[in-house]
């Protein structure tokens, strides 16, 4: 499906004036960029309106490094204050501009949103989310909120924008200097982010159990120079700025749902879509997730599939041990008893011996932090000579 272009033309000259717009691309862009030339035009977007930019949930589409991307985690790496204060927000392919927006967590009395900042926002969603049930957030409660729908295929839509908004951009100078102006003050923001993220790294760096952005950084110095592809990362705890995503392409993301047990079969599918690439596949996650389904890396290792599997093993299903935290918290009741039913030790689960008897080559848990690097080392030599591979880190609970 196209959009007619007379319809993009004029919606998007009804909010080409923003005053700090936000562009947010979702799951279907970061599923489709297999071209340069798709990526390119997402930045030129992003460019020519001097929008600050941020990934969807676990998604990836513009490079780590870009002046104007201002994805960040949480804590002390978080930046959320951008969608308070942008006046219109461009929602491209995200299956839930609900979550896009901050409404679940403005409805629990916190968050951003249009507006949270004083401004009167504005939400332009373009994509073909009327045309599809897949997921829950389009099968029942309130609509998605939007000012503006942009019915059409994401990249056709987001070409269009393209020559429209460049078209405007050469005609009207004043705006555009408006759009340099704005660029470069989120350069400054994007600086100041990306230096939070890394004092995080830094004020952890030795801690034990292993701090999660430690156990991050240490991946990504082990395969940076191999043509890596992250298959999973357990978004929920993933700290933002470490990992330099060069752009699309290189990140699938997680099931989409908030299920447990996907990622060791989800893995080992996309490790076989790899092999064919000579691709270096990559998942990080959790040990709750791997005890669901450790039987994938049979799969693996009988049909030579080559896959490194980092386990982030914090003892614990910890999305629901920090939930039980936050509701004792709220209910004054002992946070100390929030472990039960969630922790998994005493005895400890040996991972690295379960992936050895299914074939693979496994070495942990790694608790030492300085030997972290070392075991990541001969776990990429594993793979890269076709093994299946599995390092056990002893992680925090984030």
């Amino acid at each position: 499906l196209r959009q007619a272009q007379r319809g993009t033309d004029r919606r998007a000259a009804a909010h080409r004036l923003g005053r700090l717009p936000d562009v947010v691309a979702g799951i279907g862009l970061r599923d489709r960029f297999l071209l340069d030339d798709d990526l390119l035009d997402l930045v030129e977007l992003v460019e020519l309106l001097g929008a600050a930019y941020q990934d969807d949930r676990d998604c990836v589409c513009l490079p780590t490094a870009h002046p104007q991307n201002l994805t960040g985690g949480f804590g002390a790496s978080a930046e959320t204050e951008i969608r308070g204060e942008a006046d219109v927000w461009l929602a491209i392919d995200c299956a839930d501009v609900t979550n896009v927006t901050g409404g679940y967590a403005k409805a629990r009395g916190g968050g951003f949103g249009p507006g949270a900042a004083g401004s009167e926002g504005k939400v332009i969603d373009l994509s073909l989310n009327d045309f599809t049930l897949q997921h829950w957030s389009n099968m029942g409660g309130a609509p998605s909120p939007f000012d503006v729908q942009l019915l059409a295929d994401p990249l056709y839509g987001l070409n269009q924008l393209v020559d429209e908004v460049k078209r405007r951009a050469e005609d009207e100078a004043p705006w555009r200097q408006r759009a340099e102006e704005r660029a470069k003050a989120l350069a400054g923001r994007h600086q100041a982010l990306r230096g939070r993220q890394q004092d995080v790294l830094k004020a952890r760096w030795d801690e034990r159990p292993i701090p999660v952005a430690r156990m991050i950084h240490e991946v990504y110095e082990a395969v940076k120079d191999k043509p890596w592809l992250s298959a999973m990362r357990n978004y929920r705890c993933w700290y933002e700025g470490i990992w330099q995503y060069d752009g699309a392409g290189r990140h699938l993301g997680n099931s989409g749902g908030g299920g447990v047990g996907y990622g060791p079969g989800g893995a080992v599918g996309i490790a076989l879509a790899a092999r064919g690439d000579g691709r270096f596949p990559l998942a990080i996650i959790g040990d709750g997730d791997f005890t669901m389904g450790p039987a994938a890396l049979w799969t693996a290792a009988h049909y030579k599939i080559p896959l490194m599997i980092v386990l982030h093993n914090n003892t614990s299903f910890g999305n629901d041990e920090e939930h039980q935290i936050k509701l004792a918290r709220e209910r004054a009741r002992p946070t100390e008893n929030a472990w039960i039913g969630q922790r998994m030790a005493g005895p400890a689960v040996d991972y690295a011996a379960v992936a050895r008897s299914y074939g693979a080559w496994g070495e942990g848990p790694v608790e030492d932090p300085d030997d972290l690097a070392g075991v990541l080392r001969r776990a990429v030599a594993e793979v890269g000579a076709g093994a299946v591979a599995l390092v056990d880190v002893r992680t925090q609970l984030n």
